[in-house]
């Protein structure tokens, strides 16, 4: 199975960039050990410039920051992720599984068991779920046939100069286009997101947490035990 994995990313200085070493190495680092065998990796920036540190395979997408962004009606990440999908299809055109894994998304678990039952099912994306069955966009499994639906049937326009705002949030429009075609491996698990930071907090920590998959927009002080306690099961695997 040919996999390869990318995160979206906006950086927006060669210093930030650097700045962000520890944190794109670790990225890398928990993909090679979500699976038996490394895939390639890549990261997609949404502006002109590469400002991604020394070491990183990066691509632009060349996206002019003309507003400030707006997760339903001017999502850079949106676009960013179908520049990531489309530059895959003509970089990888023999990939069998695409990761969209999220560099501030930490794993807690491997993915290759998934994986593997993933491409044995009908389903052509997978993740882990958000609100009202939702897929959470923070760690996207996708098949080729995926990639090309959501490169040209997404219901959501990620930055819609004409209309000027969309009727999905971009979660709830994934799972509109694969209703019936989208799998979630950990259907027990109620979120990953920690909502940190935003009007939802949820004030993690708690045992629940710990035992989630992965954990996404996490508090420094979550992040840290998480990322403690994962460490040190992955050393006994």
């Amino acid at each position: 199975m040919k996999t390869i994995a990318f995160s979206t990313i906006h950086i927006t200085s060669p210093e930030q960039g650097a700045a962000m070493a520890g944190e794109l190495t670790g990225w890398r680092d928990r993909l090679t050990w979500a699976f038996d065998d490394a895939p390639e990796t890549f990261l997609c920036e949404s502006g002109p410039v590469n400002n991604s540190p020394a070491g990183f395979k990066t691509v632009c997408a060349g996206i002019r920051h003309e507003r400030p962004y707006h997760c339903r009606d001017w999502s850079y990440f949106v676009a960013n992720l179908q520049y990531g999908l489309w530059y895959a299809g003509h970089e990888y055109p023999d990939y069998d599984l695409c990761v969209a894994l999220q560099s501030d998304c930490i794993l807690g678990a491997r993915l290759q068991t998934v994986a593997d039952e993933f491409m044995r099912r009908p389903e052509v994306i997978a993740a882990p779920g958000w609100t009202s069955g939702s897929p959470d966009t923070h760690c996207l499994l996708i098949k080729p046939a995926a990639a090309q639906d959501l490169l040209y049937s997404l219901p959501f326009t990620a930055l819609p100069k004409v209309t000027g705002r969309n009727v999905f949030y971009p979660e709830h429009a994934i799972r509109a286009l694969f209703d019936g075609r989208y799998w979630n491996p950990w259907p027990d698990c109620p979120t990953i997101r920690q909502e940190y930071g935003t009007p939802e907090l949820y004030r993690g920590g708690d045992e629940s947490i710990m035992r989630w998959p992965m954990l996404a927009k996490y508090s420094p002080e979550t992040g840290e035990r998480y990322r403690r306690e994962h460490t040190t099961e992955r050393a006994k695997q």
